[in-house]
């Protein structure tokens, strides 16, 4: 069968991104494939291109003529050029792991002299060593023949040499004419005599051609490049005020947001436009530091990275990237995630979450559950194995993330099933139940203008959402010395602007149409417009209106309404008063809490309140936990107590009136209770337990004379449950910080 040749007078077009018509040079490759590339970034990644580049070009055509792209055929195949190109520019990279695919690229690259692609595969082909070391080292010290400065590369495959036996061992890639038999040779004393050679074998092979030139060794870029290029176009101007020119092409092929924004025709600046035919390069003025804007275009740039193997390194280049919608640069850097999440699962799980990043915030809760169920698997040494992490990193882990994150990571824990369904950020509803019923929701209908029920109505209210309303100011003013005082304000301002003796005031306010119908229907004595304890609300927006403009006496009927709905809704009522800075309510949502199980419960706030919040709601908890634990220890000692000094009072009773007379014991202990209420001749002093300890004496006591030793036994029994309850209580809540706001 006769071998198929690519038609190269009609040849095919590359796919994205090397088909875009924008470009300015077409490389075609020796099978008919032309890629449509742009000359800067060839430039700037193969100082080959860019001496070609720099030659005189042919004389600009005329007018009417159609200016062609050039074309440079090269001796390349169409794979070998679209992974190279895909290595200088911005995008994502194909995945080289087969030794003859990461060569020819290699050779390639070294053929157009491009720095950064060499260095990248030459990573790639270390990483491959293990698995074919003796061919790795054949190539690593061809290249090194051809001044490329592979020795790392050949040295360690050296190395993974000695793991085999090299007796009659062939690779195809010896048969090059550069590994020559003295390098063949010192390789084999290397293998007997190990570490005494190693450097003669390298040296050797690049010593039979000629000698490597420092100039050819790849190094770290100095700080200026590639900021100091005298193409650049555009300036990135840091936070603290550091320019960083860069080329607009570079920007537009890696982020969608600098494209979108380079798209727009500039300001015309006619002063600008008359005086020189070429204006200054735009400065673009952004919020992030020096150190985060000189790492995030090296991502861009076809040249070696800076690498970045911190946490505190990578976090604010990444949230720079992700901002701009850098897709490249976002790959690379949650790659560098990846890798330092084996030591740091707690840190990239919060970090994923804070950018967003549900792949990786999902692979970080893997490893924290992972670390969680190391020693004792059970749901309580789980918990307390993710105590610990947190504990050792500080709770600071926690800002930025929010009580549902937190919330899905602490069920994935407890239910220690590695591979069960994990949703880290963003659930759906069908995956988290919201037992809450809602103290916080959106209101289903918008509020259409309120206009009071009393006639001629002298004020208007305008909302953030330009709704007006209209009201009186006596009644406002009356229900709010805020209101009056906004009022009075404005009528001066008014007065002083147009002179009108007494205008009529609009003023603006800062709650929604919604929330002010609410509050102007209260003001005006109609109730109705309050959500019922079972409806959707927005319960939180009207409590923290109320309290924004001290209208005292809306501010009682809106507290009542609120605590009836958090009674049944104490988990949201908690993030929905944090949320809005009611502490009060936040804590009276926390002791609520107490009253269900806490594991699983969730409620839609959590989404927008933080996840420290959620950890002080679950210490509070076990702090409860601990002392109803204390009380239950208590509780059969209690028993045993009061059963003992109640059988006392049927064994000093006749046979036939026992029954009767602890009914007495029971008639007069209730009677020494009700006199602890206030009232006329009332000594609440002598009610105390020590005072009725003392009076036994038959003259002066107040106990029934045939049970006065029973009624004391059991005032002794009640008393010693006080004194160890209190230390109980004492004791459980030291074990927990007590803390909720």
């Amino acid at each position: 069968m006769s071998e198929h040749k690519p038609d190269i007078a009609h040849p095919r077009i590359a796919s994205y991104p090397f088909n875009e018509p924008s470009a300015d040079i077409t490389l075609r490759t020796r099978d008919g494939v032309d890629f449509y590339v742009y000359r800067p970034i060839l430039s700037l990644a193969s100082p080959v291109f860019a001496d070609m580049f720099s030659l005189p070009q042919p004389a600009t055509p005329k007018q009417d003529q159609i200016i062609a792209r050039p074309v440079i055929d090269i001796t390349e195949d169409s794979k070998t050029i679209e992974r190279l190109l895909r290595l200088c520019y911005p995008i994502e990279k194909e995945k080289l792991d087969e030794f003859e695919d990461i060569v020819a690229v290699l050779q390639a690259a070294m053929k157009y002299d491009m720095k950064w692609p060499i260095s990248s595969l030459t990573v790639d082909l270390l990483a491959i060593v293990p698995h074919s070391p003796l061919k790795v080292w054949a190539i690593a010290s061809y290249f090194i023949a051809l001044r490329y400065g592979l020795t790392d590369c050949a040295r360690l495959a050296a190395r993974e040499v000695l793991e085999h036996s090299i007796a009659g061992v062939h690779v195809h890639s010896m048969e090059s004419p550069s590994s020559t038999a003295l390098a063949y040779h010192r390789l084999l004393q290397y293998y007997d005599a190990c570490a005494a050679a190693v450097d003669a074998c390298i040296k050797a092979a690049a010593a039979q051609n000629v000698t490597m030139s420092d100039n050819n060794i790849a190094t770290s870029p100095a700080l200026g490049h590639p900021f100091d290029l005298p193409s650049t176009d555009i300036t990135l101007r840091s936070a603290d005020n550091v320019d960083f020119p860069v080329h607009k092409l570079i920007l537009s092929v890696s982020s969608a947001f600098f494209r979108d924004m380079l798209s727009l025709p500039p300001p015309r600046d006619d002063a600008t436009s008359t005086k020189s035919l070429s204006p200054p390069s735009p400065v673009v003025p952004l919020a992030e530091d020096g150190k985060t804007i000189e790492r995030l275009p090296r991502l861009c740039y076809p040249i070696d990275k800076q690498p970045l193997d911190d946490l505190k390194d990578i976090a604010p280049v990444l949230k720079a990237a992700l901002k701009y919608d850098m897709e490249w640069p976002i790959r690379l850097l949650t790659r560098d995630l990846l890798a330092i999440m084996p030591k740091a699962p707690l840190k990239v799980w919060a970090y994923a979450c804070q950018c967003g990043l549900e792949d990786l915030a999902r692979s970080a809760a893997r490893e924290v559950l992972g670390e969680s169920t190391k020693g004792d698997n059970t749901k309580s040494s789980r918990l307390v194995n993710f105590g610990a992490m947190l504990g050792s990193i500080g709770l600071d882990v926690l800002e930025g993330v929010t009580a549902g994150d937190y919330f899905r990571l602490r069920e994935y824990i407890l239910s220690g099933e590695c591979e069960a369904r994990f949703v880290a950020l963003s659930p759906n509803l069908s995956d988290v139940v919201d037992t809450s019923t809602g103290i916080s929701r959106a209101p289903e209908h918008h509020a259409a203008s309120f206009y009071p029920p009393v006639p001629r109505p002298d004020l208007t209210l305008r909302c953030l959402d330009t709704t007006t309303h209209h009201a009186h100011e006596a009644i406002l003013s009356l229900h709010s010395s805020v209101f009056g005082n906004l009022i009075d304000a404005e009528r001066a301002r008014q007065t002083r602007e147009s002179g009108a003796v007494y205008p009529r005031v609009e003023l603006e306010v800062e709650v929604n149409s919604d929330t002010l119908t609410v509050l102007l229907e209260l003001c005006y004595g109609n109730t109705s417009g309050l959500p019922s304890s079972s409806s959707s609300s927005s319960l939180d927006a009207l409590l923290v209106a109320v309290e924004r403009y001290n209208m005292v006496l809306i501010h009682k009927i809106v507290k009542d309404r609120w605590d009836e709905i958090a009674r049944t809704n104490a988990l949201d009522a908690y993030f929905v008063a944090l949320r809005h800075g009611l502490t009060s309510q936040a804590r009276v949502g926390a002791r609520g809490v107490l009253d269900s199980p806490i594991n699983g419960a969730y409620a839609r706030s959590m989404e927008s309140t933080s996840a420290l919040s959620y950890h002080r709601l679950l210490d509070y908890y076990a702090c409860g936990a601990a002392v109803e634990a204390k009380m239950q220890d208590t509780i059969p000692q209690w028993n045993v107590d009061i059963q003992e000094a109640t059988r006392l009072s049927y064994e000093r009773s006749s046979s036939n009136d026992g029954i009767r007379e602890g009914g007495i014991m029971e008639r007069h202990l209730c009677d020494i209770a009700g006199r602890s209420e206030e009232g006329p001749g009332r000594v609440i002093a002598k009610l105390a337990f020590s005072s009725l300890l003392m009076l036994s004496d038959y003259h002066h006591s107040i106990w029934p004379y045939r049970n006065k030793q029973s009624c004391l036994a059991v005032v002794k029994a009640v008393s010693a449950l006080s004194s160890n309850l209190e230390d109980a209580i004492a004791e459980a809540i030291s074990q927990v910080e007590l803390k909720i706001d």
